[in-house]
């Protein structure tokens, strides 16, 4: 039931009243009984979801051994750092032969083997059922003292396409992903799903990352790190990111 606003309710004699619900403005008949019971279950959902979210019970191994996993009633909130990894990703769109080039090839279609940089996945799942999962660059060197608490500023959006500058949140698309509930599941079909130019620009190395860059970016041994300036997101907020609404 939507939770009516008090000007929606019109009271009519000692026990019934009116209450206008939704956009469509419909008006229900109930009884002044009925009405606070409902007003009551929805107060104790709100109270109860807030106090998962700010009641999960962590196991943190994330400095000596990659992750750790926080769990609050149906919620499970796993967080993986995924070291430096060579992976066979799909590209469609413009390709460029350099930095200079202002044409490129548009629409162009072809399989890279990059290595990314180290990152941190945020995986919410509630259930056995995906929530919403972020995906962040992380400091290297921080990665010895990493904890899901900590309020130092060791995380930007993952630059490099399918993630959304604000918020780290995983952009899906079409892709088909309610039913990938581990992070293993989750970073498959994430590289797999296949990349473009959408969402690929960030400060990085000193200057602007752009589709234009990628060929020299593939030469070389890991794909850039953002610049230092960029890392403003402290852990401790990006999981409370992730324990928000689920989008």
């Amino acid at each position: 039931m939507t939770t009516p606003r008090l000007s929606d309710v019109k009271l009519i004699g000692p026990t019934l009243c009116e209450v206008t619900v939704g956009e469509s403005r419909r008006v229900y008949l109930t009884s002044r009984r009925a009405l606070g019971m409902a007003l009551l279950q929805e107060h104790a959902a709100t109270e109860a979801e807030s106090l998962a979210a700010s009641n999960v019970v962590w196991t943190d191994m994330l400095a000596t051994h990659g992750v750790a996993v926080g769990v609050a009633g149906r919620e499970r909130i796993t967080v993986a750092v995924i070291p430096e990894t060579k992976r066979t990703v799909n590209w469609t769109g413009t390709l460029f032969t350099n930095a200079t080039d202002a044409v490129g090839r548009p629409e162009s279609q072809c399989t890279l083997e990059v290595t990314f940089p180290p990152c941190v996945l945020m995986l919410r799942i509630t259930g056995m059922q995906y929530t919403k999962g972020t995906l962040s660059c992380v400091k290297p060197d921080a990665l010895k003292t990493l904890s899901v608490h900590s309020d130092a500023r060791v995380l930007t959006p993952f630059p490099y396409g399918n993630v959304y500058p604000s918020g780290s949140r995983i952009c899906w698309g079409t892709v088909t992903h309610a039913t990938l509930n581990t992070a293993e599941a989750v970073l498959e079909t994430f590289f797999q799903s296949g990349f473009n130019n959408d969402l690929f620009s960030t400060g990085t190395y000193g200057g602007v990352l752009r589709v234009r860059n990628l060929p020299e970016m593939l030469q070389l041994p890991v794909f850039p790190l953002p610049a230092p300036a960029q890392f403003t997101v402290s852990m401790a907020t990006q999981v409370q990111t992730v324990l928000g609404a689920a989008t």
